[in-house]
């Protein structure tokens, strides 16, 4: 639980945004609209401090209820089981916004896999690294009379290649599971 915790904050971090609003947008923003894209996005609902603080710098109001009207329609949408794998798997941050626990546990499923996705990419990054390394190694073979330490490099290099190669092998894809209620 500690580590949701923890995991929640950093999320909501993730997703503070620069909010700002000019005069314009302040004179002609159509509140619900805002809420509404806010909502769909998973802003916190504290988004609309934001708002109002910018807008009282030009003197003007900002229209609470038709925003929270959007915004909850918003999190309608945003807080589907199916959304919180999406938002998960493209490693967005969440705003812990959604009352569901099958958003939240689709969420972690689709973060999981980001970071195996992430690792994979990093892994394959490194393999590349390593063929590089081998092929700038085996050139100087041919040109060196010290060979012994070069080797012992490349016997290294071929190691970490066969360790990550491995690992990338047993990464596993969680199990995504949906559940429907009607």
């Amino acid at each position: 639980m500690k580590y949701q915790n923890i995991l929640l904050a950093l999320s909501a971090l993730m997703l503070t945004q620069c909010s700002s609003l000019d005069l314009n947008q302040c004179q002609n923003s159509d509140w619900f609209s805002l809420g509404l894209q806010d909502g769909n996005n998973g802003a916190h609902a504290s988004r609309i401090n934001d708002y109002a603080e910018d807008c009282a710098e030009f003197g003007i109001r900002v229209n609470h209820s038709d925003w929270r009207e959007g915004y909850l329609k918003g999190l309608q949408n945003y807080c589907q089981p199916e959304n919180g794998y999406r938002v998960g798997l493209a490693g967005e941050g969440y705003a812990g916004v959604c009352s569901s626990n099958a958003f939240f546990e689709q969420y972690n499923a689709g973060y999981r896999q980001y970071q195996l996705n992430k690792r994979a990419d990093e892994i394959r990054n490194r393999l590349r690294q390593i063929d590089y390394e081998i092929r700038d190694l085996d050139q100087k073979l041919v040109s060196m009379t010290d060979k012994a330490s070069t080797l012992e490099k490349k016997k290294q290099l071929l190691n970490e290649k066969d360790n990550l190669v491995n690992e990338l092998r047993y990464l596993h894809v969680p199990d995504v599971q949906f559940r429907w209620q009607f």
